[in-house]
């Protein structure tokens, strides 16, 4: 199993070779995706050079958390893996330590990963939509290797300045309404309000927008081939169909978020739409796009050439943004009390030195402040036969102000869970597997301190 950290369109985690293996009981939902992923693997062949000319096709992973793993079209398949078919093998997402929607070299061949037990679907399509998603990215990956989704420290460090969430708000309500104008003198009215508001958030945020245009550059495409290939895919009703495209598509544009609440989201939806605009006013556009070298917003402004106009009164939306970032700071420092009065027994292990991080999800990861990350969904560390692997669990890190450089971990489980013998440190919970070694500091008062080696 080739280990390596990609940056995916959700996660980044880490492929591990396997040291548990079950054999999963299919349930229905299994059977579904079994039995039509061949049909997806066929229409994507046949209709991708629609959606993107030029994109090519990696192999692909369908997971449910807690289940199998089928893995589709792949050279070299894991040799645990039993074969189902002549392109169809099944193992286990446990196996694989499969988590969210993202790309992942496996026996060095990259590959598309895609959850189907996501409880938003109500379609296989808008699973498939999904993988398709991460096919793009997986050719990027391979086509064009020094795109990269914004770095992730940016991300979580994200400065939180209500006039900047204001007009990004207002910049994303334009891009929504310039999707549906269809008067010429309106749509460049618009279009130099977002040019301008643009340009003012860059005064105010100034390097971080280099994170806004990386993630709008490869997030943004990869959502739209997406949304082209559900629309030409699905086999729901126009009603239920146009349901899901506004939802899932359109409505983060038009929602309120403030501080750092959905900040990937909210660009990669800014992305979505500048790339709908472009097909609408430039066909053709995606030919010369990535060999351009130029980011999204670049590559958009170069076709549209706005300019620099006066904006409207913006007076009620910064003083909305004003209260709701401030709360947002609030509700942090009252999330990581409610963290350490929770009931269980609590760890703490305080690293001699920095362990790899072998993978974190950063979506879901709160930035309490510059030196504290609450991790929401997973973790893993490593030092040679060391590690730590905590998924759907709550746990909190401490830095030395990179997100990178673990110092210290935090969690809660059951006093049964825990054992140490021969100055090793043995976890196993639900969602919690650590074997470290080191030394024990102290146990008293429903807490462990340990110096992990």
């Amino acid at each position: 199993m080739y280990k390596r950290l990609i940056a995916g369109s959700a996660v980044m985690l880490l492929i591990i070779a396997p040291k548990l293996s079950a054999q999963n009981h299919l349930l229905p939902v299994d059977s579904l995706y079994l039995n039509s992923v061949e049909h997806f693997h066929e229409f994507t062949e046949k209709h991708t050079d629609e959606i993107w000319p030029g994109m090519e096709i990696a192999p692909v992973i369908l997971y449910r958390m807690g289940g199998p793993a089928l893995l589709y079209n792949h050279p070299n398949p894991p040799e645990s893996f039993t074969k189902h078919s002549d392109n169809l093998h099944i193992g286990s997402q446990n196996e694989l330590q499969l988590f969210g929607d993202t790309i992942t070299e496996i026996n060095g061949t990259i590959s598309a990963i895609a959850n189907y037990g996501h409880d938003i679907y109500t379609s296989p399509a808008q699973a498939y939509a999904t993988l398709f998603h991460e096919l793009h990215h997986a050719w990027q990956s391979s086509e064009f290797p020094d795109l990269h989704p914004g770095n992730i420290t940016d991300q979580m460090t994200y400065p939180e300045n209500y006039t900047n969430d204001a007009l990004k708000l207002f910049e994303n309500r334009l891009l929504f309404e310039l999707n549906a104008e269809k008067d010429e003198a309106r749509f460049t009215e618009l279009i130099n309000r977002f040019y301008t508001s643009r340009m003012k958030r860059q005064e105010i945020i100034g390097d971080f927008a280099n994170f806004e245009q990386a993630l709008e550059t490869f997030e943004g495409p990869a959502f739209y081939t997406e949304y082209r290939f559900y629309r030409k895919f699905s086999d729901q009703s126009e009603p239920l169909k146009n349901n899901y495209i506004h939802n899932h598509f359109w409505a983060q544009l038009v929602t309120p978020n403030y501080g750092r609440e959905n900040l990937r989201t909210r660009h990669v939806a800014a992305g979505f739409a500048m790339s709908r605009l472009l097909e609408a006013h430039h066909p053709g556009w995606k030919s010369g796009f990535y060999k351009s070298g130029m980011t999204l917003f670049e590559f958009f402004v170069q076709k549209f050439e706005p300019e620099i106009v006066e904006l409207p009164p913006l007076e009620k939306e910064i003083a909305l943004s004003r209260y709701h970032t401030e709360t947002l700071v609030d509700e942090r420092e009252q999330i990581l009390q409610q963290f350490h009065e929770q009931p269980g027994l609590k760890v703490v292990l305080n690293f001699e030195t920095t362990p790899d991080l072998r993978g974190f999800d950063p979506v879901n990861a709160i930035s309490i402040d510059e030196e504290t990350v609450l991790h929401k969904t997973s973790l893993s560390l490593g030092r040679g036969d060391n590690e730590l692997f905590v998924q759907n669990k709550d746990l909190v890190t401490e830095t030395g102000g990179q997100v990178f450089m673990v110092n210290r971990v935090i969690l809660f489980v059951p006093e049964h869970s825990v054992d140490l013998n021969n100055e090793r440190l043995v976890i196993d919970d639900e969602g919690v597997a650590i074997r470290w070694s080191g030394k024990l500091i102290s146990r008293e008062n429903n807490k462990i301190h340990f110096r992990a080696d």
